[in-house]
């Protein structure tokens, strides 16, 4: 279920013209096969070239944290910043990112 909604959103994205920031917990690691289709209709991982930021799980097995929640752009969206934030009693840490659409 989850590949086919990220796949109708990749579909969604290919058919605009217009700037995009795709953010949320898409529940997939960006070396999965799902990512690299939105990765395919211009979208750039914002997380790129910042080192892995894990997001989950916050607070159990911190030696098998991934990376599932993301903020995806288009190519006129510069990122300034990224980064995750501490504990707030969710099972995700918070991604804050400060972003410029050219």
């Amino acid at each position: 279920m989850r590949n086919s909604h990220l796949q109708e959103i990749a579909d969604l994205i290919s058919e605009e013209n217009c700037d995009v920031i795709l953010a949320g917990d898409l529940n997939a690691a960006p070396w999965t096969a799902v990512f690299d289709k939105l990765r395919a209709v211009g979208l750039k991982d914002s997380s790129e070239g910042k080192g892995l930021q894990f997001t989950w799980p916050s607070m159990w097995l911190s030696f098998m944290r991934i990376p599932l929640d993301h903020i995806l752009i288009s190519k006129n969206v510069v990122v300034l910043e990224r980064r995750t934030l501490g504990y707030n009693g969710s099972d995700h840490f918070p991604v804050f990112v400060r972003l410029v659409i050219r």
